[in-house]
């Protein structure tokens, strides 16, 4: 899962340095990519570093998804939420959600446009990563659902601030599932996206597994027919 952790640096990176790498040491932007270590070799004072320096997620063991998840969960959930339920819905032990939580609170204060860009990733020109093809889908494995839903729960949540509960659900998980179906089968025919206009969320979450199992376009296709 290396690279699904270089599409989460490289969505970071965007976030906090707009394209541009930035030393935390010495602020230069004069620097040498180590793309083997997703790293940087500072020019100026000859620091290395990673664009998680200086961040809530620097020395963290957690995926970076699992961060990305909770952070748009505690911005966007009405109700506080507890360690339980935080470790419940992104996979993590109690103790270690609790240690998150505390992490994202102080980054409230200390980086709060970092937390916004990533609870609201919308309105930044530039979309949450998915993992390549052949990391879903090759050898015959299983695919790891949960880790790979920060996209779509990302943009859920923020859509549901600005465009209601049931309609950012459903835009949510059109978006989602047609940057899945682009990923696997190349396009989505004309036909094909507007009859996914017309299904509800719950519909369109259904959907995205069918989209995952479907050897072929015209299999998927097929099953939407039957909602």
């Amino acid at each position: 899962m290396r690279q699904i952790r270089k599409n989460y640096l490289a969505y970071l990176e965007q976030i906090r340095w707009q394209g541009t790498p930035k030393c935390p040491y010495c602020t230069s932007t004069n620097s040498t990519a180590i793309e083997k270590e997703s790293r940087y070799h500072c020019n100026t004072c000859f620091n290395s570093y990673s664009v998680t320096v200086g961040t809530l997620f620097h020395k963290t063991y957690v995926d970076l998804s699992k961060w990305f998840l909770a952070i748009s969960l505690i911005f966007n959930s009405q109700d506080s939420l507890s360690a339980r339920q935080l470790a419940k819905k992104i996979g993590v032990n109690k103790n270690t959600a609790y240690s998150m939580i505390a992490r994202i609170r102080k980054a409230m204060t200390e980086e709060p446009e970092l937390l916004k860009k990533i609870a609201q990733p919308e309105e930044l020109d530039w979309e949450p990563p998915m993992p390549p093809t052949d990391l879903i889908f090759g050898d015959g494995e299983p695919l790891e659902t949960n880790r790979h839903r920060i996209a779509m729960n990302t943009l859920i949540c923020s859509l549901q601030q600005k465009q209601g509960l049931e309609q950012g659900l459903r835009l949510g998980a059109q978006r989602q599932l047609l940057r899945l179906l682009t990923l696997r089968f190349g396009s989505v025919p004309e036909d094909v996206e507007n009859h996914l206009q017309s299904l509800d969320s719950n519909q369109l979450e259904e959907l995205v597994e069918v989209a995952l199992k479907a050897e072929t376009l015209i299999g998927f296709t097929a099953s939407i027919l039957n909602l």
